[in-house]
């Protein structure tokens, strides 16, 4: 679109009146496939989803005007509707994952509201659209791990006792190299009970520390995607990849830059 078009903007009102407040763009959310469990668990998974959903526009709804409150009732109300629900978990019980029998209920909803000839109706299809959405976004996190790994970890909690707590122990002793090796930094690192730190620099932004650490070609993650530029979240790994990120620190803070003995 060139500077200074005109942006024209199509919908169906649901009622007349003066909308005022901020306009936010949102980009279709990508989420990550997940591995489906027993029936049990995917009903336990899709239950857990809902109330996170239900949890996040009650809060919405706390602080909205009172027209965009109805909207939102709307939808906490659809998740309390045993007519939506029980032909979803009916669905799990008889071997599909929650996402794909939560998807197909909602899109044959959204296409009966669509369809049904009342502007008013149609306009709700957006509502339960959203709906949609949202639990798919608690059950799969946009963040969360891949089919892989999800898998790996299932796998590795039947057979891998012995593996996960040797791993285990392995955490936790680098992550506290980490944090005793950067003292002497102009860090601020965040505490941690997880395999990774998060961490910021004193006058850079998260992405300029993860730039100047990748020039040392070690790789973090730019604190932005998790909500706090300031920061980046580095991996806790192995002897030899704590040896070669306090050293790419050092030398990305104007240390001595000397490469520890093991990571050479």
């Amino acid at each position: 679109m060139s500077e200074g078009s005109p942006i024209v903007l199509e919908g169906v009102a649901a009622s007349g009146g003066l909308a005022v407040g901020r306009l936010a763009l949102c980009h279709g959310r990508r989420v990550r496939r997940r591995v489906a469990g027993t029936p049990a668990e995917e009903r336990a998974a899709l239950v857990a989803a809902m109330a996170r959903a239900a949890a996040q526009l009650e809060a919405l709804a706390a602080g909205a005007e009172p027209l965009a409150a109805e909207i939102l009732e709307f939808q906490i109300a659809l998740l309390d509707d045993d007519d939506l629900t029980e032909p979803i978990l009916a669905r799990i019980a008889a071997g599909e994952p929650a996402d794909r029998a939560w998807s197909a209920m909602l899109e044959g909803e959204i296409a009966d509201y669509a369809q049904g000839g009342d502007e008013t109706f149609a306009a709700r299809a957006g509502d339960l659209a959203d709906l949609r959405d949202r639990v798919l976004a608690a059950l799969a996190p946009a963040l969360g791990v891949n089919a892989l790994t999800q898998a790996a970890m299932l796998q590795a909690l039947r057979v891998g006792d012995d593996d996960i707590r040797r791993r285990r122990a392995a955490v936790l002793e680098e992550r506290a190299r980490i944090m005793q090796s950067v003292l002497s930094l102009p860090l601020t690192v965040a505490p941690s009970q997880a395999n990774f730190v998060w961490m910021t620099a004193d006058g850079l932004s998260g992405e300029e520390l993860a730039a100047r650490l990748e020039s040392s070609r070690v790789l973090v993650a730019d604190g932005r995607q998790f909500g706090d530029p300031r920061y980046v979240r580095a991996a806790v790994r192995d002897r030899h990849s704590t040896d070669r990120l306090v050293w790419a620190l050092t030398e990305a803070l104007g240390g001595n830059g000397r490469l520890p003995r093991s990571a050479r």
